[in-house]
């Protein structure tokens, strides 16, 4: 709804006003009146407005005079003006075209004219909020395509300076990666289906995060034809629990919206956003090794991968179970294991 205020100095002008359309059915919500243009001031200091309908002679300060001081405002320049006059005078006309009236209608109101310029005025913030939304698409993938090149280890300070600009970071950052299971998906599956499925995961994991959705990019690992999710997990996004109650909640809420298996690979734990590479080297490490692993939700690098002085020790138990079967020469066992 498009909110507006009414400004005239005749009484029975705001109530005809205010019956004469439903201003509901057009889009719109009268959300105050006011006798004068500094009466519409003081009510703009306290309340917002989308559109003024103003008559443009009243005392103290008249509709023309009001226009101007908001199209000199930063702050209330942008409001929707249509002016309300007994008069067609064409300097009158003139001067409100100069600051930029979307309207001018001629009393007594005609409904039909009301309702035709209220359309207008709609038509004009559907286009506004299209290009809002056009503008903020580009600003996310153009911050997605720096983010992506600080976590894969491609970027420059100004790169990173650029990101610590316009998504809120803090000390102790994780890579996580947010993925379908493949053993969901049969040998036959398209890519086009688990591109889709890929789409749907990282709009439910942005509703899921709200204001930390920039946190969140997709096809980090595009060159591994790897259909995930990447997530930058921040110290400060689990300050009032611990990490395995936060990420725990997350993806049973993916799991349940998206209906599908979804798993999460925590890298290392490192100081700043600078270092993420690394972390991000140590999830695709895990990942790699996943089929070695018991399965699981969440799998973390630190309980995952048992680092030695001689090496990474993979699958021990079963190793175990072998080397002994060998000993054995029992071949079935050999076999199995």
């Amino acid at each position: 709804m498009l909110r507006v205020l009414l400004v005239d100095d005749e009484p029975f002008i705001l109530r005809g006003m205010k019956e004469l359309i439903d201003w509901e059915d057009e889009g719109f919500e009268i959300v105050g009146s006011a006798a004068d243009g500094e009466e519409a001031l003081l009510f703009l200091q306290n309340h917002d407005a989308d559109l003024i309908l103003s008559d443009i002679k009243m005392p103290i300060m008249d509709g023309l005079e009001l226009l101007r001081k908001l199209r000199i405002s930063e702050k209330y320049r942008d409001i929707y003006f249509i002016i309300l006059s007994g008069y067609a005078d064409f300097q009158y006309a003139q001067e409100a075209i100069k600051y930029a009236c979307n309207d001018y209608i001629l009393k007594p109101v005609e409904k039909e004219k009301l309702v035709q310029a209220l359309r207008k005025v709609r038509g004009l913030k559907n286009i506004e909020l299209e290009k809002e939304r056009e503008t903020k698409k580009l600003e996310n993938a153009y911050l997605s395509g720096k983010l992506i090149s600080i976590i894969q280890g491609r970027s420059d300070p100004l790169t990173i300076e650029y990101v610590q600009q316009h998504i809120r970071l803090s000390e102790q950052v994780r890579y996580v990666e947010i993925l379908i299971d493949e053993k969901n998906y049969e040998d036959d599956y398209e890519d086009s289906v688990k591109l889709a499925n890929q789409k749907q995961l990282y709009n439910i994991c942005k509703d899921y995060l709200q204001d930390d959705s920039q946190h969140c990019v997709m096809d980090v690992s595009i060159q591994e034809k790897v259909y995930d999710v990447g997530f930058i997990l921040c110290r400060y996004m689990y300050e009032s629990s611990d990490i395995k109650e936060y990420l725990g909640d997350f993806i049973k809420y993916l799991r349940e919206i998206l209906g599908l298996p979804v798993i999460m690979i925590v890298g290392k734990e490192e100081k700043n956003l600078e270092k993420i590479a690394k972390s991000y080297s140590t999830a695709r490490r895990v990942r790699s090794f996943q089929g070695f692993r018991e399965k699981k939700e969440i799998y973390y690098y630190e309980e995952e991968m048992q680092i030695h002085t001689n090496g990474i020790m993979l699958c021990k138990k079963n190793l175990d179970i072998l080397l002994n079967a060998i000993e054995q020469n029992n071949h079935a066992e050999i076999m199995k294991a």
